[in-house]
């Protein structure tokens, strides 16, 4: 048996009790050596995923689970929640749909769900992959709602010239963020890729703070005139719907025979 799947057993004890333990209780409840018990309480405890009672020599699990329990929900919902409207918005447009954050480097952005077109010329980007955020819709739509100091950053930085339509100028750049938190969505046509368009609209945590992005991307060729703007108004509905589940903990399942408005 691994290290791991002994310290899940301690936690699994832990749990099941709904009290706080004695060693012995332990011992008995996992049937682990004393000496193996010992050493795995030693560094769970110092951890922060159980915690002893200083007084009485007792253990019970610790706050930082509670911590990673929230995070883990916390990130689980957002895609549970989101992949109606995300799967509703690969129909009414026929393009590949992506939920998209910043990354821990705000140049960049993080893909962390996606729901793929059928058609067989899509555009495919996969979970956990990053892209240049100032040429892309899901970037710009995140940094025109990032605090100041984060759009100072990347506007400081060197932007990559990726086509001859990318933005890489600080000052045009700027003024581009401020056109997309106006409107209330981005999109860019040839910035990222010669053969791309994509379209982004922000997604409102329950604090009411844009820290997510919804987003259709696909051929350039297809993406144009009249179903460009439909996909535009489709997106932006959708992100509306998803900040409002959020907001209010509620599951919608969005019509899919409804039409963009």
């Amino acid at each position: 048996m691994s290290t791991i799947a002994r310290a899940s057993k301690v936690l699994d004890a832990l749990a099941a009790t709904g009290r706080p333990c004695r060693f012995a209780e332990l011992g008995r409840a996992t049937a682990l050596p004393s000496a193996t018990l010992h050493r795995l309480l030693v560094a769970l405890v110092r951890t922060g995923l159980v915690e002893q009672e200083q007084h009485t020599g007792l253990y019970r699990l610790g706050v930082r689970l509670a911590e990673l329990s929230h995070a883990a929900l916390k990130s689980l919902s957002l895609g549970d929640l989101a992949l109606p409207t995300m799967q509703r918005l690969v129909s009414e447009t026929g393009e590949s749909c992506y939920l998209a954050r910043l990354a821990r480097d705000p140049r960049m952005v993080t893909y962390i769900e996606a729901v793929y077109s059928e058609q067989l010329l899509s555009v495919t980007s996969y979970t956990g992959r990053m892209s240049p955020a100032h040429c892309t819709a899901t970037g710009k739509v995140l940094l025109a709602y990032a605090p100041e100091a984060v759009r100072r950053r990347v506007l400081s930085s060197r932007l990559e010239v990726r086509t001859a339509r990318t933005i890489a100028d600080a000052v045009a750049l700027a003024r581009e963020l401020d056109r997309v938190r106006e409107r209330g969505y981005a999109i860019t046509q040839r910035e990222y890729s010669d053969e791309i368009t994509s379209v982004a609209a922000p997604v409102a945590n329950r604090f009411g703070v844009v820290d997510t992005t919804v987003a259709v991307c696909g051929p350039s060729s297809r993406l144009r005139d009249g179903t460009l703007a439909r996909a535009i108004r489709a997106v932006v509905r959708g992100a509306d719907e998803i900040s409002v589940q959020l907001k209010t903990g509620t599951h919608l399942i969005p019509d899919a025979s409804a039409s963009p408005a």
